[in-house]
């Protein structure tokens, strides 16, 4: 393999949170480009993709950055299927933000997508003079998405302003999907070894 990489992954992954949190700057700032303060409004989704090395596999995301506000979910909804993971992605400066992960994105991903491992960001720590959302919001809200859902969840705070963490939480989402995948073929490999006997006479 090039690079002496183990396996090449194709993973379509999604970028999901309320309008306005940063998600089109984070993807923006992560596949090289410049930061820029007034971002346009995502309409339905902006696709892109970045390769980059993980654990020694080289990982291609194809990234949807999905359009936060209200009156998208119609569209929205289409582009869940098929996701291998997601970025959930709140403002530490809006703890609405942070109340509509739980309220509506957790819960569609889960229910479109499957229980897919994914990543909560918590955005705009350039702006920890206004902050909100407290250590003890986002453990509550933790505590209650894996009570009720997936262990294959982690948690990070970025600044797609000054780049602070920003390619943490695609190699944090990258290791999270090959364990899950890697968990999955052993599960495989362990029931052809050992199937089932039948029980039927």
């Amino acid at each position: 393999m090039e690079n002496g990489a183990k396996n090449r992954y194709l993973w379509k992954i999604l970028l999901l949170g309320d309008g306005s949190v940063g998600k089109s700057s984070i993807r923006s700032v992560f596949i090289g480009e410049e930061f820029k303060e007034m971002m346009r409004a995502t309409i339905g989704a902006d696709i892109t993709k970045k390769t980059m090395d993980i654990n020694g596999n080289m990982i291609t995301y194809i990234i949807y950055d999905l359009a936060g506000q209200p009156h998208f979910e119609v569209v929205r909804d289409l582009f869940y299927l098929g996701a291998q993971g997601a970025l959930l992605i709140f403002d530490i400066t809006n703890k609405r933000s942070l109340y509509n992960i739980q309220g509506g994105w957790v819960k569609n991903l889960y229910r479109l997508a499957g229980h897919v491992p994914a990543v909560l960001i918590g955005n705009k720590i350039d702006l920890e003079a206004e902050r909100t959302v407290t250590k003890e919001d986002v453990e509550e809200l933790l505590k209650t998405i894996l009570n009720n859902h997936t262990e294959n969840l982690t948690y990070i705070e970025t600044s797609a302003k000054t780049g602070e963490n920003i390619e943490k939480p695609f190699i944090i989402l990258g290791e999270l999907i090959l364990k899950m995948k890697n968990k999955q073929k052993r599960k495989i490999q362990t029931q052809t070894k050992h199937p089932r006997k039948s029980t039927i006479k």
